[in-house]
């Protein structure tokens, strides 16, 4: 995973799908409640911890980023429960982003082992805060906002976009290196231009992906339920 950064997330969504399903069969609704905000009470702690002992600031290690797959987790159990209403979640999400601006600005008068953990925890807030704003608005009267075509289209290629994006960037760094016209240096412009045409690419490769070779499994995993 170290030699190819996109893979250590998807090495994290692994321990979580052999984990949390047998969790979910197991304890009852309160438990799995429990279970979610313990991990999101002592992933700070463990992060600051592991930074202070010279470790990384987020990963690859499952033990220092699963609060973000416990966000989502009580997310969900939230969404299926009575109280689970519109308004509700849009609390939710403004709550969650109060939590990411203050370990933002918690982070600016400590310690740099806590503060590069709070950077974290602000991340997971904040991404659960934009969910809860997504999910509001595609089951409102706003919807056409997130339900569209062109998101549908990176819902649909998003594990190879994810997986590419980061392949696709380096090979245009290499190329640019022989031919200067497109070498980035300090140009804003040419940071763009290398962001516009590798986000191109990316869609490409990762639609043929998603049409072709991921296709024929996800049939597969259909065959055999």
């Amino acid at each position: 995973p170290r030699d190819y950064s996109p893979l250590w997330s998807l090495a994290v969504e692994e321990h979580f799908y052999l984990v949390w399903p047998a969790a979910v069969r197991v304890l009852q609704r309160g438990g799995l409640v429990i279970a979610a905000v313990l991990i999101c009470v002592c992933e700070p702690f463990l992060r600051a911890f592991a930074v202070a002992r010279g470790g990384l600031w987020w990963g690859p290690y499952t033990w220092l980023s699963s609060d973000g797959l416990a966000l989502g987790a009580l997310l969900a159990i939230f969404a299926r429960t009575t109280r689970g209403s519109r308004a509700n979640i849009l609390r939710l999400g403004g709550l969650s982003a109060l939590v990411a601006v203050l370990a933002l600005a918690t982070s600016l008068a400590v310690p740099v082992f806590i503060a590069i953990s709070l950077r974290a925890t602000c991340v997971n807030y904040g991404s659960l805060g934009l969910l809860c704003a997504v999910l509001w608005l595609g089951t409102g009267t706003y919807r056409s906002f997130v339900n569209n075509q062109f998101l549908s289209l990176l819902g649909f290629i998003s594990y190879g976009l994810y997986l590419i994006h980061a392949l696709i960037i380096k090979l245009y760094n290499d190329v640019s290196m022989k031919f200067t016209s497109f070498y980035v240096g300090h140009s804003f412009e040419k940071c763009l231009l290398r962001l516009l045409i590798t986000f191109i690419v990316a869609t490409g490769v990762a639609y043929l992906s998603r049409a072709t070779y991921e296709e024929f499994f996800l049939q597969m995993k259909d065959k055999l339920d």
